[in-house]
């Protein structure tokens, strides 16, 4: 089953398991999240051409149609990618690629504010609220704080079987992506791939079943259950945690055959909280990893390439995480006293698996361009030279981050093979 749009796409190919000279670049896995760049780059860029539209029009407050918001968000998204992070480049399908509904946009109004504007449905429901701060730069959206206290891990156990017998009779929330394509919300990508084609990756970024479970039972105030007692249950409670995962594995009847049909080539699965660093690689293997394992078949068979996102310290898990079917593997950089190097992560894997680089954000918010380049350097050689390798960043990138870093970084691997082939001519 595959994709109709992937001829001549370098990530593809990597994801295949061919060597591409210079290695393609993402300047982050999470590439649609708009309080992250460069999916911050197009929020703002959005927010700035509805700031336009409505100057323009001399008005306080104006109607919006489906096409126009449509024809407002892929130029926001088509100017980034031109300016910061030019094809062949690779978005999230769900998130910077996102629309509201034709219905909800339906007889919608954007009205100026003070130092910005809001934009909503006919019934009165928010779909953006813009504010420029006072350096001029519009907000980011607002990032989601996780409650940290402890739980009672009596009661959250309680909870967690009680939870049980409801996901097994009617499921978690759902996604269904043909409802999705019907309503609108997948226009944005339908549209860029027209323009684009096979030179952007477009990826979807599920989570992994741990999360996914942890996030739907902590509920919307986030502090519903305790972290810890997540752990505890792991290591205690192993047939009723088996049991809840195995409600948030992919199914059929979510019509994931329309994301591939419309362009989406990839599945980025997000798999966090299951590093060494807080779970014995035993317990992992035990308990986590044949949910994981068996999300990434399904994908698989839907005729995604599945790419591996795992959170936290890695190396004790390389030897389960490697036998997984996954096409490419992305580890967290190094940080919090561990050591993710990605050196020893390709030694490890051997080299006909396709691996994404994990250059350290904080390097390439603050680092020189020098440091940037050099890392780059080192990462190509002991990981990707004449290897399966994406060079990427370990984490989202910080808000911080500038768009004339994030080009660095998008140019750096063209560079530094660049200077390697001067170095051989001489």
């Amino acid at each position: 089953m595959e994709n109709r749009f992937t001829d001549n796409n370098p990530f593809l190919e990597v994801l295949n398991g061919r060597a591409v000279d210079p290695a393609p670049v993402m300047p982050s896995y999470g590439t649609g999240y708009p309080v992250f760049p460069p999916g911050l780059f197009m929020h703002r860029r959005l927010c700035e051409l509805w700031h336009r539209r409505i100057q323009a029009a001399g008005v306080t407050e104006k109607t919006v149609t489906f096409d126009e918001a449509l024809e407002v968000a892929f130029q926001a998204v088509s100017e980034v990618m031109d300016e910061v992070m030019p094809p062949p480049c690779c978005l999230s399908a769900t998130r910077s690629l996102g629309m509201p509904s034709r219905r909800a946009v339906s007889g919608s109004r954007i009205r100026r504010m003070e130092d910005g504007f809001v934009w909503e449905s006919a019934n009165g429901a928010t779909l953006l609220r813009a504010k420029r701060g006072t350096d001029g730069v519009w907000n980011p959206p607002p990032l989601a704080k996780p409650e940290t206290a402890l739980g009672n891990v009596d009661r959250d156990l309680a909870r967690m079987r009680d939870a049980l017998p409801k996901l097994k009779a009617a499921g978690p929330p759902r996604p269904n992506f043909r409802r999705e394509l019907e309503a609108g919300h997948l226009d944005l990508i339908r549209a860029v791939k027209a323009r684009y084609g096979g030179r952007v990756l477009v990826a979807h970024v599920p989570n992994a079943p741990l999360p996914q479970c942890y996030v739907h039972l902590r509920g919307p105030s986030s502090a519903e259950l305790g972290y810890d007692s997540l752990l505890i249950a792991l290591h205690s409670e192993r047939a009723l945690m088996r049991d809840l995962l195995a409600a948030f594995l992919p199914r059929l009847d979510e019509e994931w055959a329309v994301l591939r049909d419309i362009g989406v080539d990839a599945i980025f699965l997000g798999e966090y909280m299951s590093g060494a660093d807080v779970l014995a690689p035993s317990l992992y293997k035990d308990v986590i990893a044949p949910y994981t394992l068996r999300q990434i078949e399904f994908f698989n068979e839907q005729g995604f390439k599945t790419v591996l996102v795992h959170g936290g310290s890695a190396l004790p898990m390389l030897d389960i995480l490697k036998e997984m079917p996954w096409h490419g593997l992305l580890v967290e950089e190094s940080r919090k006293g561990y050591s993710n190097d990605i050196g020893e992560v390709r030694r490890r894997v051997g080299p006909a698996r396709a691996l994404l680089g994990n250059v350290d954000i904080a390097l390439l918010e603050s680092g020189s361009d020098e440091a940037v380049q050099a890392e780059v350097c080192r990462q190509v050689a002991v990981a990707g030279r004449d290897l399966p390798f994406i060079l990427c960043t370990g984490s989202p990138i910080t808000q911080a981050t500038t768009p004339d870093r994030v080009r660095l970084f998008c140019d750096s691997a063209s560079l530094v093979a660049q200077g390697l082939r001067r170095r051989r001519e001489r």
